[in-house]
């Protein structure tokens, strides 16, 4: 019978992450948030007549407003025509 002798365990590396993990929470993306919803009720357009206009659901544009769904630069740019203000008017206070 063989007696193994423990070998001491090597330190090991800590592992990165694969990817960056996106935080909608941030304060740059609640200002963001904050300034869609704005931007809509001062086109005077429901949720739903919103959504209507951007060929989606009224859940789309309530998931938009309250953070739970990322908007991508095209989706704000339809959203910008849509509520007839200039892209920079979302990305201005980023």
């Amino acid at each position: 019978m063989k007696i193994f002798k423990a070998q001491p365990a090597k330190p090991r590396r800590p592992r990165r992450p694969r990817y960056v993990k996106k935080n909608r929470f941030t304060k740059q993306y609640r200002e963001l948030v904050t300034r869609l919803k704005t931007a809509r009720l001062e086109a005077g357009l429901a949720q739903e007549k919103a959504a209507e206009l951007l060929e989606s659901s009224q859940a789309y544009v309530s998931n938009i407003e309250t953070g739970q769904q990322r908007v991508d630069i095209v989706e704000l740019a339809a959203i910008a025509k849509v509520y007839k203000k200039p892209i920079t008017y979302f990305l201005s206070s980023l």
